[in-house]
C-alpha cells in the first residue's frame, strides 16, 4: 500500500520502529504488516490522505521499467517503507 498525506501528519509505528510522515510525503506499507497509526490534523484543519492499494503485477512491471538510478535519487528521501 501507498499512503501519501495531503494535509496534516501522521504516525505510523510497527514494533519499535516510528516514522512520522508530513504533509507531501509517502510512505509504503508492506502487506500483512501489522501497523498502529495516528493521524493528526493541522490545528484548525483536516486529515486528508490518500491510500493505494498496488497488486503484485503491477509492482513487478513498475520496478523492471523505471530507471532504477534516477528513481532511486530522486525518491530516496521522500519515500519511506515500513
Amino acid at each position: 500500500m501507498l499512503i501519501y498525506v495531503c494535509s496534516g501528519e501522521m504516525i505510523l509505528q510497527a514494533g519499535q520502529t516510528k516514522i512520522k510522515i508530513r504533509t507531501g510525503e509517502c510512505a509504503f506499507k508492506r502487506k500483512d504488516n501489522q501497523v498502529s497509526i495516528v493521524k493528526q490534523p493541522k490545528a484548525k484543519g483536516q486529515f486528508i490522505r490518500i491510500s493505494l492499494v498496488l497488486s503484485k503485477t503491477f509492482l513487478r512491471f513498475f520496478y523492471q521499467t523505471i530507471d532504477k538510478k534516477i528513481c532511486l535519487y530522486k525518491c530516496e528521501s521522500k519515500v519511506r517503507v515500513l
